[in-house]
C-alpha cells in the first residue's frame, strides 16, 4: 500500500489505467534474459546497443524520467551505455505490487511524457512498450510464484 501511495505521489495525480492487453506481443521481448536480448527486442533506435552495455547499479540512476524504478522497488540489476552512438538503460527490480498496478504507473508516466504505448500479455508476463521520436522503451512485468513482481525496464534512444 505504501509503494502504491508513493507511486501516485510520484506521478502527481491519479494513476490512469493502462489499456487492456492486445494479444501476447513479441516473444523475443517477453522471453529475453540478458540486457542485450532486451535491448534488441525493443522496437526503435538502439536495438543493436545491448552488446555494448556495462552492468553496474549506477545505470539505474540514469533511467529516463518516465521509466524510473517503481517506488520502494528493490533493484537487482542494472546496465547501460552511452558509447558508440548508443543511449541505453536497462534495470531489473522486484516489488510486491500487483502487475496491473505497475503497468498503470508506467502507462501514466509514459503518456504524460508524450509516448505512444501498447500493452501485451501472455500468461503471467505483461509488457508495456512505446516510443516517440528517436526513443523507445519497454517495461516487462512477471508475477512470480511467491507473489512478487519482477520488473525489467529497457529504454533506448532519446
Amino acid at each position: 500500500a505504501g509503494a502504491k501511495a508513493d507511486a501516485e505521489k510520484a506521478v502527481g495525480r491519479k494513476i490512469e489505467s493502462a489499456p487492456s492487453p492486445a494479444g501476447a506481443g513479441d516473444a523475443k521481448l517477453r522471453d529475453a534474459v540478458t540486457a542485450a536480448q532486451l535491448a534488441s527486442a525493443v522496437k526503435g533506435p538502439g536495438s543493436d546497443c545491448g552488446g555494448k552495455a556495462d552492468y553496474e547499479f549506477g545505470w539505474s540512476t540514469r533511467l529516463p524520467a518516465h521509466t524510473p524504478i517503481y517506488p520502494r522497488g528493490h533493484l537487482v540489476e542494472s546496465a547501460g551505455t552511452d558509447r558508440d552512438g548508443c543511449r541505453l538503460r536497462v534495470a531489473g527490480f522486484l516489488t510486491p505490487v500487483e502487475a496491473n498496478d505497475v503497468a498503470d504507473f508506467y502507462y501514466t508516466r509514459a503518456k504524460a511524457a508524450g509516448y505512444t504505448t501498447e500493452r501485451h500479455q501472455s500468461g503471467e508476463v505483461q509488457v508495456l512498450s512505446g516510443g516517440k521520436a528517436k526513443a523507445a522503451f519497454a517495461v516487462r512485468i512477471r508475477r512470480q510464484d511467491d507473489g512478487i513482481s519482477r520488473v525489467d525496464i529497457v529504454a533506448n534512444g532519446g
